[in-house]
């Protein structure tokens, strides 16, 4: 039981704290990276040779529109590196899960059964010992996470739907605050969430689903081992 639940922790406690501690930060002065950009686009547009002059009017509208623009590329960056670290933990978690149900739950015969490898087998088989994985306290928040995960993979399809139905706000665009009319958005269409668009969790999200990760396996290897 301790070998499982070390390796498991250490594993998501690693993947997340890269996360928050190191790529999120990356982030962080991207409104004064853009405010740079925009006073060197002004810069260099004051010193070059222009044969009939130029208003530094319109070139200091021009460097502002620049900037805002640099800026809206990185914040779409912003937001799909999150997108993806909220995916690629509910991938982790699945994977831990079937690697729990190979060498645990299966026979060791069993193991490397193709047909057995996959979700649907590891919940049948914990059935058989009187344990429900979607009964588990923590299964909401999980639940949840692996909605958000299909959804940053494939967009539209079934898995937004069930995302719109237990968190609508992850499709409100953050600009908006819930006085504007677009604010509640689910029913917009869900295009390229991998390129920050469309679906929109907060990066503070990771912390709320690590919690939920490592309760999941406190609450079932309770449940395995008693």
């Amino acid at each position: 039981m301790n070998l499982f639940k070390d390796d498991f922790t250490r594993q998501i406690d690693f993947y997340c704290d890269a996360f928050v501690k190191r790529v999120f930060p990356a982030f962080d002065s991207i409104a004064d990276e853009a405010d740079e950009f925009a006073n060197k686009t002004y810069k260099n547009i004051g010193q070059m040779p222009w044969n009939g002059g130029i208003d530094m009017a319109d070139a200091a509208e021009y460097a502002l529109e620049e900037g805002i623009e640099h800026y809206q590329a990185l914040e779409g960056v912003r937001q799909s590196v999150i997108n993806i670290s909220l995916a690629g933990l509910s991938h982790l978690l699945e994977q831990q899960m079937l690697f729990f149900h190979r060498k645990q739950v299966l026979d060791p015969w069993e193991e490397n059964v193709q047909s057995l490898i996959c979700m649907k087998s590891f919940e049948e088989r914990l059935k058989l010992r009187d344990i429900d994985i979607r009964e588990l306290p923590s299964w909401s928040l999980i639940y949840e996470l692996r909605q958000i995960a299909n959804v940053v993979k494939h967009a539209e399809g079934h898995s937004s739907n069930s995302l719109r139905s237990i968190r609508p706000d992850l499709f409100s665009h953050p600009e908006f605050s819930e006085d504007d009319s677009l604010f509640w958005s689910a029913s917009l269409p869900i295009y390229i969430p991998l390129a920050g668009q469309d679906l929109y969790p907060k990066s503070n999200e990771i912390e709320k689903f690590r919690k939920a990760a490592l309760s999941f396996w406190d609450e079932l290897l309770e449940r395995y081992f008693q």
